[in-house]
Formats: structure tokens, C-alpha cells, sequence
């Protein structure tokens, strides 16, 4: 699958699991980029749980599937922005840090 059709794929797929289970659909992201969840709030999850760190050198399992403070500032503006484009008061967004 590609482009299109792979996005309007996972879209399938959050709405069935959201009908199926009646909760909240996410992503618990390991990638250490801002653009998966950026892709999971575009395509409907309202749960985000990423990995941050206030520094790259820091020591550690999870340091390089972590973003930074700056990044995760990224993340808020972009749901910011999705909640202005789609105009929507119902949808909201958790982020699990």
C-alpha cells in the first residue's frame, strides 16, 4: 500500500478499534521523530505517548527513541493546529510522556 490508500488503511483501522473497544485509539511511539505522531493526530489518534529527553547525550535505554523538549513543542502546535483545522471542541488529544 501507498500514500493514500495506506493512510485511508489506518484510518479503517482506528475507527474499528475505537467502535470495537470504545476508547481512545494512539500510538505509543518509539521512532525518536515528531513525524509519527504528527501522522497518527492526522489520521485520528487522540493518545500519543513518546519518549523526551532534555538532552541527546544523556545516558540511557530510551535516549535514542526520545525527543527533545523543542520537539515535543512541535507535536503540541501541530495538535493545536489540527484542532483549529477540523474545528472541533470534541476532539481532544493526551499525550503520555
Amino acid at each position: 500500500m501507498q500514500g493514500i490508500e495506506r493512510e485511508e488503511e489506518l484510518h479503517k483501522r482506528e475507527t474499528e478499534m475505537h467502535e470495537k473497544f470504545g476508547a481512545p485509539v494512539g500510538l505509543s511511539d518509539h521512532s525518536g521523530s515528531i513525524f509519527p505522531s504528527i501522522a497518527a493526530m492526522a489520521i485520528g489518534a487522540s493518545v500519543l505517548e513518546v519518549h523526551i529527553t532534555p538532552s541527546e547525550y544523556m545516558f540511557g535505554p530510551d535516549i535514542k527513541s526520545s525527543i527533545s523538549l523543542q520537539d515535543l513543542k512541535l507535536i503540541v502546535d501541530a495538535r493545536d493546529a489540527f484542532i483549529k483545522i477540523f474545528n472541533s471542541v470534541c476532539r481532544s488529544f493526551v499525550f503520555v510522556i
